[in-house]
């Protein structure tokens, strides 16, 4: 395999883990959002289609879901490929994004806290939305600190 060739696939590979990554936590944030009970009676209210714009959100999620898993096949028979994917800066990436999420979750945890004193709303809300910022942030993270500054 030419310098250029693989240059052109790692590229390729890049863009792809951004897009889907970028794809599921889209995906999942929209329909794990409208399964907030207050945020869906608020979207109801607005006139929004609650069903139909959280079947869309399911079907990116499922959709990125299912490709992730393809791209995790092929990544493991181009090893070569998944190696430099897999480099230093990516690992430090991943880190950083683990630190990111842990901090915040607990500053997210401040007005679960109060909400759930003062029964503003109910633990199921809370703990969904507590679920969102522990999945989304550290996955937003990773999509921003992996994007390309190339032009």
């Amino acid at each position: 395999m030419s310098q250029v060739g693989l240059e052109r696939q790692v590229r390729r590979a890049l863009r792809q883990r951004w897009w889907l990554m970028l794809a599921y936590v889209v995906g999942w944030f929209v329909w794990q959002i409208l399964a907030i009970e207050p945020v869906a009676r608020w979207a109801v209210s607005t006139g929004v289609p609650v069903l139909a714009v959280q079947g869309v959100g399911f079907g990116a999620w499922f959709l990125s879901l299912l490709l992730t898993f393809r791209f995790i096949a092929v990544m493991r028979r181009n090893r070569a490929i998944a190696g430099i994917l897999n480099d230093e800066l990516a690992v430090a990436n991943r880190r950083r994004c683990w630190t990111l999420g842990y901090f915040a979750f607990l500053l997210a945890l401040v007005p679960a806290v109060v909400a759930a004193a003062f029964q503003v709303v109910d633990a199921l809300a809370v703990t969904q939305m507590l679920m969102m910022v522990a999945v989304s942030v550290p996955m937003l993270a990773f999509v921003w600190f992996e994007r390309d500054t190339t032009g």
